[in-house]
């Protein structure tokens, strides 16, 4: 099975996220075995997966966090009553007594009691047709990266600053139903082509682009990769199919 996001090592075990599910290894590796206890039949489009102190943190697209605190046998679903979101969570990211977990739709959330409790850590600055894709903690400063940009915010402030572009090219909505509308950051240039790969990298969607939208109608729900090419050049955003 493709790996999609992490794996990672608790009580002396394996643990990996992939797309037919969360599975473990107890010998290093060498034979693996499908986790549930709790976790959701078909979790295909998983997000990515943490830990931390002993506790093992998964994000899954559509069906929101999962926590387990004993090495993956049984898993709890906290509801939004706990602030916990429950739509696209996408990636981990922990730092001291902290975890952050990055959304679609540019949130960010935090927990610091082993997911009992969550709270909105966004604050002002991500626009929300981003989907925050990784973190850094650099001078004090909790950097999220997303598939348009990467931003910054002080751990103590309630603003977060765009620190650097690294995009020509936005999508949105993200998730995207039916539609998905593209803005160039560089009005000259001209895209004639378009790909689009799954989270498993496979090649699910091509054609020629002729206007600012393509029809994502037809793809599966899940997280997905789009490439824009010319001749001279290409430009990527990521984004989810619901």
């Amino acid at each position: 099975n493709s790996i999609v996001r992490n794996v990672v090592e608790t009580g002396g075990n394996l643990v990996v996220q992939t797309l037919a599910g969360i599975a473990r290894s107890t010998d290093n590796g060498v034979t693996w075995s499908t986790l549930g206890g709790g976790l959701p039949t078909y979790s295909g489009a998983s997000g990515s997966l943490a830990e931390k102190d002993g506790i093992l943190y998964s994000a899954i697209y559509y069906d929101g966090v999962y926590i387990s605190a004993d090495g993956g046998n049984t898993w709890t679903h906290p509801g939004s009553a706990e602030g916990v979101p429950t739509t696209s969570p996408v990636s981990w990211f922990t730092e001291s007594d902290t975890v952050f977990l990055g959304c679609a739709g540019g949130k960010i959330y935090t927990t610091t009691d082993d997911g009992a409790s969550w709270s909105d850590f966004t604050g002002t600055g991500i626009p929300s047709f981003h989907v925050v894709e990784c973190f850094a903690m650099y001078n004090g400063e909790i950097y999220a990266g997303t598939n348009s940009g990467i931003y910054r915010r002080s751990l103590s402030g309630s603003s977060i600053t765009e620190n650097k572009k690294e995009y020509k090219l936005e999508v949105y909505p993200n998730p995207a139903h039916n539609t998905l509308n593209l803005h160039f950051e560089n009005a000259e240039a001209l895209f004639t082509h378009y790909t689009i790969l799954n989270g498993a990298g496979q090649l699910v969607h091509t054609g020629e682009f002729t206007h600012a939208q393509i029809d994502v109608s037809i793809l599966d729900k899940g997280i997905y990769t789009l490439f824009m090419t010319n001749d001279n050049s290409s430009v990527s955003s990521t984004f989810i199919k619901n």
